[in-house]
């Protein structure tokens, strides 16, 4: 079986008027980007992240997730809070990338999915984005519309730095709210299988997901 072609990540889409902001020692993204309090919504962004069928898939596909969670969190996570802190040319961002060339398969529906679809790549930075908005409301000062809308133009100068394509990108807040609910009601899934796989692993529960007598488990 022949594998699909690696996506263009710039693909050829007409370049948009895209309003950014730039990263910096004044940028929001700079600020609060690595604040601790982050750290608190690291589940929040998974189960978003891993709940979208292409994600959740190449979990299961590629991943060593159920033998090493927190690995996995340790090596990605960190680099792409780092790339914000990068200059705009650095490395650091079209390496990140390239790590998903190798990254695809069948959906359980049959369909093939890519990891560097640009579709399937932006929600999970829109993710990223949103929980530093996110974690100000929940643990600190929630920001401004003004401000919110600045954090969003900042993202798009930081998903420039991976060398994707522009054409999902969303540079105001509003759209990036109604964006994140359009994907939660239409794609995203309840997707039971990383799940049943975690809870095997843990060889406390049968492979129906049911948990085994204390007798029996080892």
């Amino acid at each position: 079986m022949t594998s699909p072609p690696v996506p263009d990540p710039k693909d050829t889409a007409p370049k948009r008027e895209l309003k950014r902001a730039p990263l910096g020692v004044d940028s929001l993204l700079w600020r609060y980007g690595a604040d601790s309090r982050i750290q608190l919504m690291r589940g929040y962004t998974g189960i978003m992240q891993n709940m979208h069928p292409a994600i959740g898939q190449a979990l299961l596909d590629h991943s060593k997730l159920f033998d090493e969670p927190f690995a996995r969190l340790e090596r990605s996570t960190p680099q792409m809070i780092e790339l914000m802190y990068r200059d705009q040319d650095h490395p650091l961002g079209t390496r990140i990338r390239d790590y998903h060339k190798n990254i695809h398969r069948h959906l359980r529906n049959g369909e093939r999915y890519h990891s560097l679809n640009p579709s399937i790549y932006y929600w999970a930075h829109a993710t990223f984005v949103y929980r530093v908005i996110r974690t100000q409301d929940l643990f600190g000062e929630p920001f401004t519309a003004e401000q919110r809308d600045q954090i969003v133009r900042e993202s798009v100068t930081w998903w420039d730095k991976y060398g994707m394509s522009e054409r999902p990108v969303i540079d105001n807040y509003p759209d990036l709210m109604t964006y994140i609910k359009e994907v939660n009601d239409t794609i995203l899934e309840r997707n039971m299988n990383p799940g049943r796989d975690l809870m095997a692993k843990s060889h406390m529960f049968d492979d129906k997901g049911q948990r085994k007598p204390i007798g029996q488990v080892q």
